[in-house]
């Protein structure tokens, strides 16, 4: 074969590849039906990285690339002067996708850090961004198609049109939900064989091999949704993006994780179980070098960040140990004015930064970190003793207080008595004693 015959085989061969990549991009742009300019720049800005799929029948969800295990890995493939620049607009991507389809089914994503410097090996979504200042934002493929391409995502964070010029938040969430609906599987919703003629979006993308109920003209998915595809708000799901995400995903799971002191008498350890995965982690370790022999209280601060462990020394002093929940390991150990014999109860406060020390006679305000009196409330006289101490969940200004014989009441956190608000229970009853 001459050099020039090799030269045209080469062309031809690039020609066709790019013509099938072109056939399964699934992202959408800004909605404005220019899926012929976003089409044209997916070779240049993704570098395949496996075989490419079989055709599939049209349809709305593609059903052979649900993803078969969670979470969904992923990952930014961004410089690290970009990924400092976005953190606010990659902040934003991640809430618009957990707020609508992990909080509504049982998909789950997780990571969500910058890919490293060999993104190739990583085996989940890759996102980058579209710098191209009219193209919008796209996914190659469907569902576990896209973690062929490096990236298999392009998200948009800067626009150049007047309403995301004045909704910018509102359309880096639309983008997110919408692009994540291609990544967990799902095509766009004019594709189908039964969408109306009303609706004058031509198809888009890759097709699906299943359709989920009746054609949706509220979904999230469809460029013909006349409020999203206008105003990219709201970036809800419908009733059908549900139903269709729950199908193949299952309902949301039960998150969160359970501690128990498994062992109260030395060695203490702490049991780690988690809910979504019905696993059990790693046990924390709270022998520290022997020094205590049992445990007194376990309590969690208000955001989940923090564990605060009482814990009787050798020397029957007691000690206050913080555990970080996100790494299950002991961050700080301070000695404490705690009596051993249950008489004071300890309470913690929205970020476990400080805790409250409480029994018959007062309230005591300490920092964790040193276990330093900053402040003290006296109780009211004959109250007894408090039946849970709470900081308000919102702002941590008040804390609320139920005593057994008096009314609850409500504190500035923690300068003074301020007020008497309704029974004592009443708390208790309408948030089971927790705030």
């Amino acid at each position: 074969m001459t050099n020039w015959s090799i030269i045209v085989f080469r062309q031809l061969k690039i020609f066709f590849i790019c013509c099938l990549a072109v056939l399964m991009v699934a992202g959408c742009g800004d909605g404005s039906g220019t899926s012929k300019e976003v089409r044209s720049t997916v070779q240049a800005a993704s570098t395949y990285a496996g075989s490419l799929p079989e055709p599939v029948a049209k349809g709305y969800a593609l059903s052979t690339n649900i993803w078969p295990t969670m979470p969904i890995p992923v990952c930014w493939m961004l410089d690290d002067e970009e990924f400092a620049r976005t953190t606010q607009e990659r902040a934003w991507t991640r809430s618009a996708v957990e707020e609508t389809w992990v909080a509504n089914s049982g998909a789950e994503f997780a990571g969500w850090n910058q890919c490293g410097p060999n993104p190739r090996v990583f085996g989940g979504l890759r996102i980058g961004l579209q710098e191209a200042p009219f193209d919008g934002a796209f996914t190659i493929g469907l569902g576990t198609e896209t973690a062929r391409w490096m990236p298999g995502m392009r998200l948009k964070f800067t626009f150049y049109d007047f309403v995301c010029i004045n909704q910018r938040e509102n359309c880096i969430k639309f983008n997110a939900v919408h692009e994540f609906g291609h990544a967990l599987g799902f095509s766009h919703e004019q594709n189908r064989d039964d969408t109306p003629a009303s609706c004058k979006q031509h198809p888009q993308g890759g097709d699906g091999d299943t359709k989920v109920g009746a054609w949706d003209l509220d979904s999230v998915m469809n460029y013909c949704n006349p409020i999203s595809i206008n105003s990219h708000i709201p970036y809800r799901l419908s009733a059908g993006d549900v139903a269709m995400v729950q199908k193949f995903y299952g309902k949301p799971r039960t998150r969160g994780t359970i501690y128990s002191l498994a062992n109260w008498i030395a060695p203490v350890h702490i049991a780690v179980f988690d809910l979504a995965t019905h696993t059990s982690k790693p046990v924390v370790d709270l022998s520290l070098e022997n020094v205590y022999k049992s445990a007194r209280q376990l309590i969690k601060s208000g955001d989940g960040t923090r564990l605060l462990v009482t814990l009787t020394r050798t020397d029957n002093l007691t000690d206050l140990i913080t555990v970080d929940t996100a790494s299950n390991t002991v961050i700080n150990v301070a000695r404490t004015d705690l009596p051993n014999n249950g008489a004071t109860q300890i309470a913690s406060s929205r970020d476990g930064s400080k805790y409250y020390a409480y029994n018959a006679t007062s309230i005591r305000l300490h920092d964790a970190r040193t276990g330093e009196l900053i402040k003290e409330i006296k109780n009211p006289p004959y109250s007894g003793m408090p039946n849970f101490v709470r900081e308000d969940p919102n702002d941590g200004d008040s804390l609320y207080v139920s005593y057994p014989i008096q009314r609850l009441r409500i504190y500035p956190n923690p300068i003074c008595k301020l007020a008497q608000r309704g029974a004592a229970n009443f708390i208790a009853n309408k948030h089971n004693g927790v705030l």
